[in-house]
């Protein structure tokens, strides 16, 4: 390729279709642009910044080849986010006198590992191509630099030497440079600040270009002071690293490290060339980068959202009557709020106590700005009851909640457009919420769970919820329990009493059971003989017996009960020898019985215990070991359980006619709930019926007096 304005066109006669072809030619190179002229401006633009977001900074240059750029407006550009203008537009930009003269400073290290052969350690001082190379690109740089450009030239080994002051003159530098010669030593860092005390009296941009192949050994100045220097100044420095290479001798080397921190402490930027064979593309990015005009743009997104999503921008540039366009795409990382919500769920829950469960949000919440979500919450409606919602502390306020409990078991919350009072940042986990039930009456452990769904949740822009279902128990036992002994038992004179005292209702044996029961007997007609606990609750129970005059503690420790058994233990006294029929003292003065979960520290199961049996009897005639009296009877209720608040359930019972009864319902703390018979009523069978109506769900006791003797059965109602 040629260039019109350099190379002359010879003119000879030619044959006609000759000369027709000359004139072809001669109009063509008159074409503005007909052998790929440049056009004078080129804009570069950077990778984008979001560290100010939604404010967005894209660093960009506009190359200027005729050096003539002297202003840029913020109405020369407009920018285009996925085909929508941008307003407004700022430009800041640092030095836009691209005309005015530069002062450049050259430094060369002349140490003599110049004369090493390239990637080596071995000197070749006849014909080291490295070194030539080197002084032959700093000359053609030289050339290089506008007409009002200043240049001084400096090497440097172990002390620095100025080969060539400030001057236009290209052709003094390339001579300075030619006499250099090599000399030991390095001192990177007393060079450098050497040319930034001789650059102190210039005005206007002052640059520092540096070449070097070896590591700092000879400087009175650090690394850190010669940086200090520079930027004070305001000098940026550009070094070049050339050739550098692993040196066995000094494996700890960090050649590039070093002139990287000094390219980035001064603003400038660091180059390397493993051979010399690149020095001059180096030498052409460098002056580029140094006669460019370096700008940022920047504009507001009306898109907050950082979704992730890839967006398209298009920048285009009125430069003096020359438009520039540059499109390019950027990705924010998804930075869409979160909040992880969870119920706070002790591990354990006690049967019949009500809870306060907060369910918490970790993530953020911002304040002020309007929030739309809906939460499901699913529970098991046969184990608790729900109660209501509170809001937490602070963050929401009561009334901008609907709250619905749309089945047994489902709770939705929403909010629609709510004002947070307050924010929430990541990682201060804080109760959103918190939802009110009480536990169902239980006998027994019962596994259940929370089951937190977060349907949608957004703030201004999506956030992404995450809920998690939580497990837990519930510690269920026994309200109330009844420990006696059927009164109407009766032994010969003198023979051998079994006496077995009863637990109901039985208890949970999925838990450790203890007791302690107290009883009293009179000596002087019955004398203890021993405890039985085969099959019986106590069968598996490490149980001792403390006997003093008249008087029984049986204790048992904690261990698994036998729950297919509704005695606790039988008692073996001996009756003594009479003539005739004798009523005998014994009584249960004292019981306390506990349960308690394995694994559960701190609770135990402790019912109200209700105690009854007053006496046995002793024949005095001769007649079977062990024989029943008449007794009433207590059938078990139908139907059972009783569900909904318009429901009944029967009782059949039988009393003996021999003394008044009594018929009558109480909860789970004894309380009588309902009294269904009472009086003197003849021997047989009878029939009562009990509406629960509006009493609350739970266990119940049906117990039937007659005289001493007493019936119990459970009554479990659900409304």
């Amino acid at each position: 390729m040629f260039d019109r304005k350099d190379t002359p066109v010879r003119l000879q006669l030619l044959p006609s279709r000759g000369r027709d072809v000359l004139r072809f030619l001669a109009v063509f190179l008159l074409l503005p642009g007909a052998f790929g002229h440049a056009q004078q401006f080129k804009l570069v633009m950077g990778s984008a910044e979001f560290t100010e977001y939604p404010k967005i900074r894209v660093p960009f240059e506009v190359l200027d080849n005729s050096a003539t750029l002297d202003t840029l407006r913020p109405e020369d550009f407009m920018v285009f986010e996925n085909g929508v203008r941008m307003l407004p537009v700022e430009i800041e930009c640092g030095d836009l006198q691209g005309a005015q003269k530069i002062h450049f400073f050259f430094l060369m290290d002349v140490s003599y590992s110049m004369a090493f052969k390239e990637g080596t350690t071995q000197e070749d001082w006849r014909d080291s191509v490295k070194w030539r190379r080197a002084k032959t690109v700093f000359i053609e740089s030289f050339n290089k630099l506008r007409p009002q450009d200043e240049g001084a030239l400096g090497s440097f080994a172990g002390q620095f030497l100025l080969e060539q002051d400030w001057t236009t003159d290209k052709s003094a530098l390339s001579d300075a440079a030619y006499g250099m010669s090599l000399r030991a030593g390095t001192s990177i860092y007393s060079a450098i600040a050497s040319a930034v005390n001789m650059s102190a009296g210039k005005q206007g941009k002052r640059v520092i270009i540096i070449l070097t192949d070896g590591v700092d050994n000879r400087s009175l100045h650090t690394r850190e002071q010669a940086i200090n220097l520079a930027w004070q100044a305001g000098i940026p420095v550009y070094p070049i690293g050339l050739g550098f290479y692993p040196d066995p001798t000094q494996p700890n080397r960090v050649d590039e490290d070093t002139l990287r921190r000094i390219a980035n402490g001064t603003g400038g930027k660091a180059y390397f060339s493993p051979t010399s064979d690149e020095l001059a593309g180096i030498f052409d990015d460098i002056l580029k980068a140094i006669y460019s005009v370096n700008c940022v743009l920047k504009y507001t997104t009306p898109d907050t959202c950082q979704d992730g999503a890839s967006r398209t921008v298009k920048v285009s540039a009125n430069i003096h009557g020359t438009v520039l366009e540059h499109t390019f795409s950027y990705r924010l990382r998804d930075l869409r709020s979160r909040l992880h919500l969870y119920a706070d769920v002790p591990p354990v829950l006690h049967a019949r106590d009500s809870y306060a469960i907060p369910i918490v949000a970790e993530g953020e919440v911002r304040a002020g700005e309007p929030m739309s979500f809906r939460l499901r919450l699913d529970y098991h409606a046969e184990q608790m009851t729900f109660e209501g919602v509170e809001t937490g502390p602070g963050i929401l306020a009561a009334g901008d909640l609907v709250v619905t409990e749309a089945t047994p078991g489902l709770v939705l919350v929403e909010g629609v457009r709510v004002v947070p009072l307050r924010g929430l940042g990541y990682g201060t986990p804080e109760p959103l919420i918190t939802v009110r039930f009480r536990m169902h009456d239980q006998d027994s452990i019962a596994l259940s769970r929370f089951e937190l769904v977060a349907d949608f949740a957004e703030q201004n822009c999506e956030i992404i919820p995450m809920a998690s279902a939580t497990d837990f128990t519930i510690h269920g036992c026994p309200a109330a329990v009844a420990i006696g002994f059927d009164t109407t038992l009766a032994t010969v004179s003198g023979g051998l009493l079994r006496l077995p005292v009863t637990l109901t209702p039985g208890v949970d044996p999925r838990q450790t059971l203890e007791y302690s029961v107290t009883m009293d007997y009179d000596a002087t007609l019955m004398q203890y003989i021993g405890i039985e606990t085969e099959s019986t609750v106590s069968a598996l129970l490490s149980v001792t017996v403390d006997e003093q005059p008249g008087q029984l503690t049986i204790t048992a420790a904690p261990g698994i009960p036998s729950g297919d058994h509704d005695v606790l233990f039988h008692l073996l006294f001996e009756a003594i020898e009479t003539k005739s029929a004798l009523p005998v003292r014994v009584e249960l003065t004292a019981a306390d019985i506990a349960q308690s979960a394995p694994g559960v520290v701190g609770y135990l199961c402790e019912p109200v215990v209700t105690l009854h049996g007053g006496r046995v009897f002793i024949d005095g005639v001769c007649e079977p070991l062990l024989r029943l009296r008449p007794r009433p009877t207590l059938d078990a209720n139908s139907p059972n359980p009783v569900t909904g608040a318009a429901a009944h359930t029967r009782i059949r019972y039988t009393v003996s006619g021999l003394a008044a009864i009594q018929l009558e319902i109480i909860d789970q703390f004894g309380r009588r709930v309902a009294l269904l018979d009472e009086g003197n009523r003849e021997a047989g069978s009878y029939t009562a019926t009990w509406i629960p109506a509006d009493l609350p769900s739970g266990v119940y006791l049906c117990v039937l007096r007659e005289g001493e003797s007493i019936r119990t059965r459970k009554i479990v109602y659900t409304r």
